[in-house]
C-alpha cells in the first residue's frame, strides 16, 4: 500500500512546493497594477498642475489687496450684500446663492420680527417651489439661463414678502458704445442706491483663464474713477471678493451660453418698498 501511495504523496509535495511560487507571481502582477493606478492618477493630477496659474491671474484683485474705495465710500450695496456673502452649494447653484444674498439685502433695512428668518438657499427653493429649478441646480442639473433667472428673481423677492419690484434683463450682445455706455450708466445709478441690485451673468474663463463656464455673481460696488467692479462671486471654496474691470466683465458678459444660444448680460433689480 505504501508503494501505491507513494507517487500521489510526492505529486502533492511538488504541487506544494510550487505554491509560494504562484503567491510571489500573483504579488509581483497585483503590485505592477497598483502602480500603474497611482501612475496614472499622478499623471492625472500632474497635468492639472501644469495648467494651473495664479488664481486671481493678471486681471482681477482680491478685496483685501485693494479695500480704499469700501473705507471711503458710501458703498451702499456693498454693506448691504457683504453681511450674506455665501458659498453656492454645489457646482450648478449659483444661481440660489446669488439670489439668496439678493433677497437678504433686499430686506437689510427692515425690522424683522423675531419668528423671521434670514433666507437661506434651501428655504429660497422651498418657497419657490420651482421643479425646474430644483433639477437644473442638483448635481445632475446644468443650472438655468439668465430669462430663467428673471422669473426666479421675481418669485424669490415675493415669496420673503418684497412685493414692489422691478427686475430688467439685459442681454449684452456686442461691445458697441451704446452698450457700454448703458452698463456705465447702470452701474453709476445701481451704485447711488441702496435698493437697486445687480447680478451679473458671465463667461467664467474669460476672467480666469479657466476652462468655458457660465457664472451668476452680485455686483457689490462700483468704484466709477477707476472704472473698477466688485464682484461677490458665490463660488468660495475657490473665490473671495475681488474687483475687475468694467471693460473686462463686460467681455466676460457679451458671450453666448451655449444651452440657450443667447448672449449672456445681466440682471438690474429695484426694489420700491
Amino acid at each position: 500500500m505504501q508503494n501505491a501511495y507513494q507517487p500521489i504523496f510526492s505529486q502533492a509535495i511538488e504541487n506544494m512546493a510550487l505554491i509560494p511560487i504562484v503567491m510571489i507571481i500573483l504579488l509581483l502582477i497585483l503590485s505592477t497594477c497598483s502602480c500603474a493606478a497611482i501612475s496614472s492618477s499622478e499623471s492625472t493630477i500632474q497635468t492639472e498642475q501644469n495648467v494651473d496659474g495664479p488664481k486671481y491671474g493678471s486681471q482681477a484683485k482680491r478685496l483685501f489687496q485693494s479695500h480704499n474705495y469700501i473705507s471711503t465710500h458710501k458703498a451702499l450695496d456693498y454693506w448691504a450684500i457683504s453681511p450674506y456673502y455665501i458659498a453656492q452649494q454645489n457646482e450648478r447653484s449659483c444661481s440660489v446663492a446669488s439670489i439668496t444674498m439678493i433677497v437678504n439685502a433686499a430686506r437689510v433695512a427692515k425690522t424683522l420680527t423675531s419668528n423671521e428668518e434670514l433666507a437661506t438657499q434651501q428655504s429660497i427653493l422651498n418657497r419657490v417651489n420651482s421643479q425646474e429649478w430644483n433639477r437644473q441646480v442638483s448635481s445632475n442639473g446644468i443650472g438655468v439661463t439668465l430669462n430663467q433667472m428673471k422669473q426666479l428673481v421675481e418669485a424669490s423677492l415675493k415669496a420673503f414678502n418684497i412685493q414692489y419690484i422691478s427686475v430688467e434683463i439685459i442681454h449684452t450682445m456686442d461691445l458697441s458704445e451704446e452698450t457700454k455706455q448703458k452698463f456705465h450708466k447702470i452701474l453709476i445709478e445701481n451704485e447711488n442706491s441702496s435698493t437697486n441690485f445687480l447680478i451679473a451673468n458671465f463667461d467664467g474663463s474669460i476672467i480666469f483663464d479657466d476652462v468655458q463656464y457660465g457664472h451668476f455673481a452680485p455686483i457689490a460696488a462700483y468704484d466709477a474713477d477707476h472704472s473698477q467692479i466688485l464682484v461677490m462671486d458665490p463660488e468660495r471654496q475657490n473665490y473671495e471678493p475681488y474687483w475687475i474691470s468694467e471693460d473686462m466683465l463686460l467681455h466676460a458678459m457679451v458671450t453666448q451660453d451655449p444651452e440657450s444660444a443667447q448672449y449672456r448680460g445681466y440682471i438690474w433689480i429695484k426694489i420700491f418698498e
